[in-house]
């Protein structure tokens, strides 16, 4: 309960240095399953937190150590969670600039 209260209070702040786990970023992505675009494949300015269980976990691990301004292409399953069901179990290529 600590945590959670803990948590809910905390303020983002601007920091400099590499992406870490438990952090959040803003970031643009594209997404390619098949070599084609899927629904919600393109993002602008998106919130994600660097943290198991909110991210692909090759998301997590392939922004692991990025910087403002880089760019990472990540290769990822997206298993069941999937934004379209038709692409449920698909490899997609992640061009991700945080």
């Amino acid at each position: 309960a600590l945590e959670q209260l803990r948590v809910s209070r905390a303020t983002l702040v601007d920091r400099d240095g590499e992406v870490r786990r438990g952090d959040v970023v803003v970031a643009d992505w594209d997404m390619e399953v098949d070599g084609k675009e899927g629904s919600q494949a393109s993002r602008q300015d998106a919130t994600l937190e660097i943290a198991d269980g909110s991210l692909l976990p090759e998301l997590v691990t392939g922004l692991e150590g990025a910087k403002a301004g880089e760019t990472r292409t990540i290769t990822a399953n997206l298993g069941d969670r999937a934004p379209d069901p038709s692409m449920a179990g698909k490899t997609a290529t992640f061009k991700v600039t945080v």
